[in-house]
């Protein structure tokens, strides 16, 4: 059998069908790496964080940060705090170094006693507690008597330290100065018997000395020096006078100035305030006042007394 040609196959010029949703083939492979998902939303959260975290350092190092309320409420209240503690330091301070009250305490007439006496007064002590804390036993002369235990638990030990070294400088210039007050008011009495019987005289009453000039005569010795000697000489003068007593030999008696004109303080009529004033007047900056002095200021307020 001959050899018959082999047919060549016709191409079909239909192109083929595009594929349908539902009859899709599978996808063509693709060189391109696979796209980054990006950070979850807790890595995003953590990241803000630690951001606003340095921008927040960055400002406050730089003191452009604005605190927010809270911090804003905190801040005030510690400043407040502070302030109060500083006007409650200021104010114990300036208490602390108040001067003494002397209408409520009075004087000792000693530098170091007033001392005492601003001391507790600063420490918040009041006068009737002082009383019973150290002056019983300063005006009995022993602070052995004084309770030391309860007046630190009242003002501290330091505070104590300071009171009991005033306390014993005070009674130790005390004693000597009402020694020599004693002498004083004994040599002008002539001797310590003659005082013994003026005193002894006065303290009876009944006499020619009214309650008015005793006050005066016991402040005027107590106060030592010319006005004790002067007060002593009125009360000898006093006893003297007195029909039912025996002379006294006095002995070292100021004179007694006569002749007083209304241009001197002797020559007017003082009211007691008037006299004290006229006092403390002479015993300026610690001035003794000489006997012819006292005697006058004493004349002027006799005669205040009489008008």
């Amino acid at each position: 059998m001959p050899n018959e040609p082999v047919p060549t196959p016709t191409p079909d010029p239909t192109p083929p069908a595009t594929p349908t949703p539902g009859n899709q083939g599978p996808p063509a492979p693709s060189n391109e790496p696979p796209k980054d998902a990006g950070p979850t939303d807790e890595a995003k959260a953590a990241l803000a964080a630690a951001e606003k975290l340095v921008a927040d350092n960055k400002a406050l190092k730089n003191g452009d940060m604005v605190p927010d309320a809270e911090e804003q409420r905190v801040a005030a209240e510690k400043l407040a705090a502070e302030e109060a503690a500083k006007a409650l330091a200021d104010a114990d301070a300036d208490k602390e170094n108040a001067p003494l009250d002397l209408e409520t305490w009075g004087s000792t007439g000693h530098e170091g006693g007033d001392a005492v006496l601003g001391l507790l007064q600063n420490a918040g002590v009041t006068p009737d507690e002082a009383k019973a804390l150290l002056f019983d036993a300063v005006t009995a002369g022993d602070l052995s008597k004084i309770d030391r235990t309860a007046l630190e638990a009242k003002i501290g030990k330091d505070k104590t330290v300071l009171v009991l070294a005033g306390a014993t400088s005070f009674l130790a210039d005390k004693t000597s100065r009402n020694t020599q007050i004693v002498k004083d008011i004994k040599d002008v009495a002539g001797g310590e018997e003659n005082w013994s019987k003026v005193a002894a005289w006065a303290k009876a009453g009944g006499n020619s000395v009214s309650d008015d000039q005793m006050s005066e005569y016991i402040e005027m010795i107590d106060n030592g020096g010319a006005q004790a000697r002067f007060a002593a000489n009125e009360l000898v003068t006093a006893y003297n006078a007195d029909d039912k007593n025996t002379t006294l030999q006095s002995q070292g008696v100021p004179p007694v100035i006569e002749g007083d004109t209304s241009n001197t303080p002797g020559g007017r009529s003082l009211t007691r305030n008037q006299y004290a004033a006229e006092v403390a007047k002479l015993h300026v900056r610690g001035r003794i006042p000489t006997d012819a002095e006292m005697t006058a200021l004493s004349q002027a307020r006799a005669r205040g007394r009489a008008a």
